[in-house]
């Protein structure tokens, strides 16, 4: 049983440290190297000018995808904030509308008012 385990856990040790080689990131000094190989010897890795291209625009597609998200993110809270803004002075007008219908319907509430606010 300890043998079975520590088998496993070896192959998925092994397989974790293969995926780390296979899938590491294609560089232009890479890519010129492989080229070069291949131009003298026929043999090339596995960065070439294609796959550095194709990662080159992945990265930028990703890039593009992330900034239009987050200006849709920023222009959304933006909206958001402007419709606060007009619900707070909406009430703010309810509320001094129903303050003048008060003073209104009061004389002496009202000339007491105007005194106090001179």
């Amino acid at each position: 049983m300890r043998a079975l385990i520590l088998g496993l856990t070896l192959g998925l040790i092994a397989t974790g440290a293969n995926a780390g080689l296979l899938h590491r990131e294609c560089t232009l000094d890479k890519a010129v190297k492989n080229e070069a190989m291949n131009a003298t010897l026929g043999v090339k890795g596995n960065c070439d000018a294609n796959k550095l291209v194709d990662q080159k625009t992945q990265k930028a597609k990703d890039k593009v995808a992330d900034t239009k998200h987050n200006v849709l993110r920023d222009e959304r809270d933006a909206v958001q904030e402007r419709k606060d803004q007009v619900e707070r002075t909406t009430r703010q007008v309810q509320e001094t509308r129903d303050t003048a219908k008060k003073i209104a319907n009061d004389p002496v509430k009202a000339a007491a008012t105007a005194v106090i606010n001179k």
